[in-house]
């Protein structure tokens, strides 16, 4: 047991944290993980976007401050995007307002109440804007804009088929988690009139400036570009009026089913080219799940022109880390610290990261990063044994994210499939990503400084205490701004339908 689950975490945990965990006495300097880097967060490859002479002032490696403004008045403020993402926007709530609004590139945009703070996100073009609060400013202390990744929950309408792990009705996603989404994959069947099966779910979602998705297999019957093309624009998310385009599952090498996709990329890269070109599909983003790593290099080379065309055409590679417990394999059981570097260690997701740049430069903060801890036996499902809290190991994984060079200017979160996923992972993968925007910085908030490990929750590990669950004390209750990182005792409360 020992040896499986140090052979678990092994997958997927820096060794400091690893070595917490485990109840090991290490001391770990604060500068190995979670601190902020020498010179502060930065580009391995010297992007500019995000510098400072570019007006981005760098919090974490997801969020970029562009604007931060004490003297509002009526006074029309300016910001650059240093690309074409997503913004976010928030004033610190007073007391009794439920809502103000403020005219972005003279459109109204409602802010509204979400924890201390009343915010809207948007998704905007790279470039200047302007932004000015024209609803009672003189109550406004602060008004920040930030540039955030993509935050994409999938899907909508999957439920695990672990019973006990819950039903995720709209109400109970609105209810724990939606407001810190800004992307939505859903259904693709549509009504015989061309709407949507989740078409009063879609309005809502959309009329918050939100986008919304869906997810389709890759089609490896093709023979012509045209096929290709003609497959990817009858889906509901190049089609209906309200969607900004598809996931496609998912991109690699070798042969899939019989097709060696040697074959197939020069059918699917001509057809992915030809939608970016067609203004019929302006303002749609054609999203490819893919593998973490292009290395070796010569096994991947044949993706490299897919990698090309994507990032050429500023689409999204949804690049999947998945990290499955192991069995214990004889001579290869973790019981060192410094055994961890024949396993993993930072530098493998740094190594990951040079593997998209060495292939195409730029393609690496072209990523969208998808995470999940596959627990079950035989199956996918994530986060599964309900004695321990794994969202602890969570809040681990999302400090590594923010402060690790590897991560750097990411284009954002999501998790895996919710059918895959426990609730209370639904319920903290992005939760624990918006709050990027508050945590893991260095001097924006002075309030929610970056924490370098050990983390408060981790202080209250006994040594080999994950022999019995990571539970119970492994959380720190008093921590109430962190609802996210939960604590779990017994069976998982299922949530009812209405909740």
């Amino acid at each position: 047991m020992k040896g499986l689950i140090r052979r678990a975490l092994a997958h997927w945990l820096p060794s400091s944290i690893l070595a917490l965990a485990s109840g090991w006495c290490v001391v770990v300097p604060a500068a190995e993980f979670g601190d902020v880097p020498p010179g502060g967060f930065r580009s391995p490859e010297g992007d500019r976007r995000f510098s400072s002479q570019a007006g981005v002032h760098p919090i974490n490696n997801l969020v970029f401050e562009l604007l931060n403004a004490t003297s509002l008045g009526r006074i029309v403020h300016r910001f650059r995007n240093p690309r074409t993402g997503w913004v976010h926007m928030r004033v610190p709530a007073t007391a009794g307002q439920s809502s103000i609004t403020v005219r972005l590139d003279s459109q109204p945009v409602s802010l509204k109440p979400v924890g201390r703070f009343l915010e809207s996100m948007r998704y905007l073009e790279l470039g200047p804007h302007t932004v000015e609060v024209i609803q009672r400013p003189e109550s406004v202390s602060r008004f920040e804009v930030r540039a955030i990744g993509e935050l994409v929950y999938a899907t909508y309408g999957g439920n695990p088929h672990v019973r006990e792990t819950g039903i995720y009705t709209w109400k109970f996603l609105k209810r724990h988690c939606l407001d810190h989404y800004n992307s939505m994959i859903g259904s693709g069947q549509t009504r015989t009139d061309g709407s949507s099966v989740q078409e009063s779910e879609l309005r809502e979602w959309t009329s918050q400036g939100k986008r919304w998705f869906t997810l389709h297999p890759l089609p490896l019957k093709v023979k012509t570009v045209q096929e290709a093309y003609d497959y990817w624009t009858a889906t509901a998310g190049m089609t209906h009026p309200l969607m900004s385009g598809i996931w496609a599952d998912e991109f690699g090498v070798g042969e899939r089913h019989g097709r060696k996709t040697a074959d197939l990329y020069p059918l699917w890269n001509p057809a992915i080219r030809r939608i970016h070109t067609s203004p019929k599909y302006r303002g749609r983003t054609f999203n490819a799940y893919c593998g973490s790593k292009l290395w070796p290099a010569d096994s991947y080379r044949g993706m490299f022109p897919f990698v090309q065309m994507i990032t050429d055409c500023d689409y999204r590679l949804g690049t999947e880390w998945y990290l499955p417990e192991g069995r214990s394999r004889p001579g290869r059981i973790i019981e060192k610290t410094g055994d961890l570097l024949a396993e993993f260690s930072p530098g493998c997701e740094g190594r990951g990261r040079e593997s998209f740049e060495k292939a195409v430069p730029g393609s690496a903060s072209n990523r969208v990063l998808i995470v999940g801890l596959l627990s079950e036996p035989g199956w996918e499902s994530c986060d599964l044994y309900p004695n321990y809290n794994f969202n602890v190991f969570l809040d681990a994984q999302m400090q590594f994210i923010a402060t690790d060079p590897a991560f750097f200017a990411l284009r954002g979160l999501q998790g895996y499939l919710s059918s895959l996923l426990w609730r209370g992972t639904v319920e903290a993968v992005c939760p624990a990503g918006p709050p990027l925007r508050d945590r893991w910085q260095h001097d924006s908030i002075p309030d929610r400084p970056l924490r370098p490990v050990p983390h408060p929750e981790f202080r209250f590990l006994r040594r080999y205490q994950w022999l019995h669950g990571v539970c119970g004390d492994a959380v720190d209750p008093r921590r109430e701004d962190r609802p996210w990182v939960r604590q779990t005792r017994g069976q998982v409360p299922r949530p009812k339908r209405d909740r």
